[in-house]
């Protein structure tokens, strides 16, 4: 295990590094004989690229999950960017000190969440990115020696994107899925969609053992999987009871399973809105 101040890095397979930011998110990356992928990018507290540095192949790609801030912030250290044409415009706009400060950083300075040593709060940015991949359900990245395809997940967001590696039958689903609390309460989240994601993944014809997440455990058996779609079609069916809580200040209705939690917006409501305001 590599570890330096802010990122912690290890080989969790042959040729497969989690790029963890404790606390914080997990990012990957996948090394094939030719080619190097890096999926997302980060907070952007810290310096992602010089992070992963020593393990990139002089060809690689940077490839986003989503647009979500804590997924991008990295990205204008790489040449190669790809994201989803439904997410495109939203990582070109980039997101502001004041956004950030009220989304994450305020937040994270009052629960005591660990932040780089030197960090400088007033100068947090993410920059705009002009992605030059627009990455397409079935489109396939060829690394040498292994292939990842994506599959669009949406739910989440609409453009959300998972990667399927070949070579370790690997699922990569960004914040999709993971053993935590599921957030289904975006303006650009859809709970239809989620159940049909769910079920897609579901298939047996697509080919994965484990999925690695973006949030706390990295590594998880497909049949977690199994558990949230079933969460899910109780909360379609209308027969999960939920609570109401306040979340970056709008009501929503927050569902408990045990292993994962789902936030939803309510009826009516538009959901929460992270709109770059640059």
């Amino acid at each position: 295990m590599n570890t330096n101040t802010w990122f912690r890095i290890a080989e969790i397979e042959e040729n497969i590094f989690l790029i963890e930011e404790p606390g914080h998110v997990n990012s990957f990356l996948i090394v094939g004989e030719e080619t190097s992928v890096l999926i997302d990018s980060g907070t952007g507290l810290s310096d992602i690229r010089t992070a992963v540095s020593p393990l990139l192949r002089e060809n690689h790609l940077l490839l986003n999950t989503h647009w979500h801030f804590d997924h991008i912030g990295g990205n204008t250290q790489f040449e190669t960017v790809g994201i989803s044409p439904l997410e495109k415009d939203l990582i070109q706009k980039g997101l502001s000190n004041k956004l950030l400060k009220t989304i994450y950083i305020d937040p994270c300075l009052q629960q005591g969440l660990f932040l780089p040593d030197g960090f400088d709060a007033g100068a947090y940015q993410i920059l705009g990115c002009d992605p030059k991949i627009d990455i397409n359900d079935g489109d396939c990245f060829d690394l040498g020696g292994r292939i990842l395809t994506a599959i669009a997940t949406p739910g989440h967001t609409r453009g959300s994107m998972s990667f399927l590696d070949d070579l370790t039958e690997s699922l990569f689903c960004g914040d999709f899925i993971y053993r935590g609390t599921l957030y289904a309460h975006f303006a650009d989240s859809d709970l239809d969609q989620y159940v049909q994601t769910l079920e897609r993944l579901a298939n047996p014809a697509l080919k994965y053992n484990r999925i690695f997440t973006a949030h706390n455990e990295p590594l998880l058996e497909r049949s977690f999987l199994e558990s949230v779609r079933k969460g899910f079609d109780q909360i379609l069916a209308g027969t999960k009871t939920s609570q109401q809580i306040t979340d970056w200040g709008l009501p929503n209705d927050f569902y408990q399973f045990g292993e994962f939690d789902v936030l939803v917006k309510p009826n009516g409501s538009k959901g929460i809105t992270l709109v770059p305001d640059l």
